[in-house]
């Protein structure tokens, strides 16, 4: 009788330890990191796309202090992005320019 207890228990607890591991490693993402790949466009849906451009305004207590400029366009293998924002920050009685220039290649 204590054996077939003993058993029972050995037995839920080893699946409770897999449905844990199971469910830590969906909520990780390791599923998907291992199973599924980056799809690409077809080549006619990415000649279609067109290149897009973004500008907006940067404010700091209802003052514009900045912009940015966000501009995407298409290429032979994925996507150029390039962003550029200006900033005028008031820092101690100092007015201070940031600019940031940024240039990413996506997949």
């Amino acid at each position: 009788m204590a054996s077939s207890s003993i058993r029972w228990f050995r037995a839920t607890g080893i699946l409770a330890a897999l449905a844990f591991t199971l469910l830590l490693g969906i909520r990780l993402g390791l599923w998907d990191a291992l199973v599924s790949q980056p799809r690409s466009l077809p080549g006619a849906a990415a000649a279609a796309s067109s290149e897009r451009e973004s500008w907006m305004s940067i404010f700091q207590n209802n003052r514009q202090v900045g912009f940015s400029h966000s501009r995407l366009r298409p290429e032979e293998a994925g996507y150029a992005l390039e962003e550029a924002v200006l900033m005028r920050i008031n820092t101690m009685g100092m007015v201070q320019e940031l600019r940031l220039n940024s240039r990413f290649r996506l997949n």
